[in-house]
């Protein structure tokens, strides 16, 4: 499946280091991302079954030290914890509705923590929305399309998922708990649901996570974190109707350099009557 990568700016380097930038959640331009409906409901039962299910896990024994003070050093933790199970059973009872309906900030902080997203779009889209992808994402057609189609069925530092649209935000219950298996499955979860005010974007979304990408220092002293790819699975690369002619010769030079297999190089321009774009090989 070829999916189109759309640049305002940094086409050029994208191409040269074969290498893509990923994005925080926080970054993007829809205020409903990860957004999702807490539901669900804990009783003394449920915490009780829960606690004791994650009672030797490392990430519980950190939460619970928390409230029980020298609990990771103490030889008999085992049965200390036996012995604090009503208490942290009635914590977890008495806190839940405050963790379930825990900030948006406080969601967005925590997915910017462990994961980083590239966007794409698929290459089969409506006409009219293609445009609109173009004045979106390409600086009102100034910019460049990279199409990249990568294999199916070989093991990357990443996965591929389609975008979902609905008109229901995604509903999660934490009936079970909070752990870090449920919090990271809803992360991924959340990260695959959009509005259908998104839909003629088409959308897949590469998930990674900073630790499995590529940390850079930039000039600004910021760090950013790259995902690494292959050069033949660049396929296409496309220039806006408005793309200067200096950046086109310049991407057009690399590729003839640093991309040796076939890449089908298109400029976009006005269709002669409709609302559209028509494409000239160059």
């Amino acid at each position: 499946m070829l999916l189109h990568r759309y640049f305002g700016s940094h086409a050029f380097e994208t191409l040269k280091e074969a290498k893509l930038k990923t994005s925080k959640i926080s970054s993007f331009n829809d205020p409903f991302e990860f957004l999702f409906r807490a539901t669900g409901n804990m009783t003394a039962k449920k915490a009780r079954e829960y606690l004791l299910s994650r009672r030797h896990k490392p990430d519980f024994l950190q939460i619970a030290s928390q409230f029980i003070p020298g609990l990771l050093t103490d030889k008999k933790a085992d049965k200390i914890l036996d012995k604090k199970i009503p208490q942290l059973t009635a914590i977890m009872v008495a806190n839940f509705e405050k963790y379930k309906n825990m900030s948006l900030e406080n969601r967005v902080i925590t997915t910017d923590k462990y994961m980083r997203v590239v966007c794409f779009s698929d290459a089969k889209v409506k006409p009219l929305d293609e445009i609109l992808i173009w004045s979106h994402y390409a600086k009102m057609h100034k910019g460049v399309r990279i199409g990249f189609e990568i294999p199916d069925g070989i093991t990357l530092e990443f996965k591929i998922f389609k975008i979902k649209y609905q008109e229901m935000r995604h509903e999660v219950d934490f009936s079970n708990g909070f752990s870090s298996e449920v919090v990271g499955q809803v992360l991924i979860d959340s990260a695959k649901v959009k509005s259908l005010a998104w839909q003629y974007e088409n959308e897949y979304r590469l998930l990674t996570t900073p630790s499995r990408c590529e940390e850079i220092k930039m000039p600004d002293s910021t760090v950013e974190y790259f995902v690494n790819f292959k050069r033949e699975w660049v396929k296409s690369v496309d220039f806006g109707v408005r793309c200067p002619q200096k950046e086109i010769e310049r991407i057009l030079g690399l590729i003839k350099t640093d991309y040796p297999k076939c890449i089908v190089c298109r400029k976009a321009d006005y269709h002669e009557s409709e609302y559209a774009l028509k494409y000239k090989e160059i």
